[in-house]
């Protein structure tokens, strides 16, 4: 299963450019970083030569993985129960 979740993407060659929404595979990251020490933004990379900037921190995106497992949680008793 994997993990999709939206995220307002950003153009690393403008960081100043408007964001636009999009869906990023979290389990394909192998790991994320602040963009910058101000901690606004982050940049997820996928491999050596792929890697998207997004304008969520990664506090932010801590908090969408534990709500995403907490929504399997809930998927998964409610099947248990049936």
């Amino acid at each position: 299963m994997s993990l999709w979740v939206q995220l307002t993407l950003k153009d690393l060659a403008d960081p100043d450019s408007e964001g636009r929404a999009g869906l990023v595979n979290l389990e394909r990251a192998l790991w994320m970083e602040p963009y910058d020490a101000d901690g606004t933004g982050s940049v997820l990379h996928f491999g050596a030569e792929e890697s998207v900037m997004v304008s969520e921190s990664l506090e932010e995106i801590v908090e969408l993985l534990d709500a995403a497992e907490g929504i399997d949680e809930d998927y998964e008793e409610e099947e248990e129960e049936e």
